[in-house]
C-alpha cells in the first residue's frame, strides 16, 4: 500500500510538473508545436472527459457495491460538502475582509473541489475500482451545481450585478452542457448494468486500471499548462484560511453526518472512508472560470487553487492514515 501512494503522490505532482515545464518552454519560444498550449490543454481535458472517464466510470460502476439502501446517502454527502465549504467560505471571507466581488470567488473557492482528477485518483489508489466506481456518484448532481449555484453566486457578489438568471433556468443549461451530460450518462449506464443481470466482461478491469491513471495524468499535465505560480505569496492569508476549511472543516462535518447515517455500515466502511478522501479535497480548477468570465481577476482563486493542491503532498498521507483506522 505504500508504494501505491508513493505512485499517487508522484503521478499528481509529477503530472503537473510536467505541464508547467511544457509551459516553460513554451513561454521561453523553446517548442515548436503545432498548435497552441490552449488548444493542448483543452484537447487533452476533452480526451480525459469524453473517452478516458466513461469507460472507468461505467466499468467501476457496473460491479460496485451500491444496491444498499444507505448508498443513497453517498451523493448527498457530495452536496453537504459544498454548501459547507460555501457557508464556511463565506464566514472566513468576511473574517479576512475581502472586497464584494472577492467574496464570491471565495465561495466557490470553498465549495468547488477536485473531485474528477485528484479526488478519483486517491480513491482508485486507496480503494481500487470499488472505491473509484464510488467517486462519480459522489459527484453525481456536482457538475450541474457547480453552474446552476456557483456561477450565479459570483455574479450576485459582482459590483455590476443587476438581475440574477433563475436556479431552474441556471440547471436547466447546465445539464446540457456536454462536459456535465457525458458523466452523468456515463453513471446512468454504469447503474442500469449494475441492476442488470449482464455480467461485466473479466477484462474490464484490466481496462479500468489504464484508463484511471493514466486519463487522470492527462488532466494533471492540462492543469501544469496553465499554472500561475508569481502571485501566491499575496494572499496567503487567503489560502491558509481557505485550507483549514477545505482540509479540516468540510471533512470534519461531512464524516460526522455520513457516520450518522450509517454509511460506516457498508461494505466493511468503503462509503464512509470514500467520504472522508473526497470532501478533504483542494480547490477544484472550474472556480478559475467565473473569475474569467465576469473580469474578476484570477490572482487570488489561482493563488487558493495552487496553494490547496501543493498541500496534497501532506494531506494524502494524513487521509492515507485516517482511513485505515476504520
Amino acid at each position: 500500500m505504500l508504494n501505491k501512494l508513493l505512485f499517487l503522490l508522484f503521478l499528481i505532482f509529477f503530472g503537473i510538473i510536467l505541464g508547467y515545464f511544457i509551459q516553460y518552454l513554451d513561454e521561453k519560444k523553446k517548442t515548436n508545436f503545432p498548435v497552441k498550449r490552449e488548444k493542448i490543454r483543452k484537447n487533452l481535458q476533452k480526451i480525459f472527459f469524453f473517452l478516458f472517464s466513461p469507460i472507468s466510470i461505467i466499468g467501476a460502476i457496473w460491479v460496485a457495491n451500491i444496491q444498499n439502501i444507505k448508498a443513497i446517502y453517498v451523493p448527498m454527502m457530495g452536496l453537504t460538502a459544498f454548501f459547507l465549504g460555501a457557508i464556511f467560505a463565506y464566514i472566513g471571507a468576511r473574517f479576512l475582509k475581502l472586497s464584494k466581488p472577492n467574496t464570491g470567488l471565495y465561495i466557490i473557492s470553498g465549495s468547488y473541489s477536485n473531485i474528477g482528477s485528484i479526488g478519483g485518483l486517491v480513491c482508485f489508489a486507496f480503494f481500487g475500482e470499488a472505491g473509484y466506481a464510488l467517486t462519480p456518484i459522489y459527484n453525481f448532481v456536482l457538475p450541474a451545481i457547480y453552474f446552476a449555484l456557483g456561477f450565479p453566486i459570483v455574479k450576485h457578489f459582482t459590483n455590476n450585478y443587476e438581475k440574477k438568471e433563475s436556479v431552474i433556468s441556471r440547471f436547466l443549461t447546465a445539464i446540457t452542457d456536454p462536459f456535465v451530460l457525458f458523466p452523468i450518462g456515463s453513471i446512468t449506464i454504469g447503474l442500469l448494468l449494475n441492476f442488470s443481470n449482464i455480467s461485466r466482461p473479466p477484462i474490464y478491469g484490466n481496462i479500468i486500471a489504464v484508463t484511471v491513471p493514466v486519463g487522470n495524468f492527462l488532466v494533471l499535465v492540462s492543469i501544469g499548462l496553465e499554472l500561475k505560480i508569481s502571485k501566491v505569496k499575496d494572499y496567503l492569508r487567503e489560502c491558509a484560511v481557505l485550507s483549514l476549511i477545505k482540509f479540516l472543516l468540510i471533512p470534519f462535518f461531512t464524516t460526522i453526518i455520513a457516520w450518522r447515517l450509517g454509511l460506516g455500515e457498508i461494505a466493511n466502511g468503503l462509503h464512509l472512508k470514500v467520504v472522508i478522501v473526497l470532501s478533504s479535497m483542494p480547490v477544484a480548477l472550474i472556480a478559475l472560470i467565473p473569475s474569467s468570465l465576469y473580469n474578476l481577476g484570477l490572482n487570488m482563486v489561482n493563488s487558493c487553487w495552487l496553494f490547496t493542491t501543493a498541500a496534497m503532498i501532506f494531506v494524502i498521507p494524513v487521509l492515507y492514515f485516517l482511513v485505515n483506522l476504520f
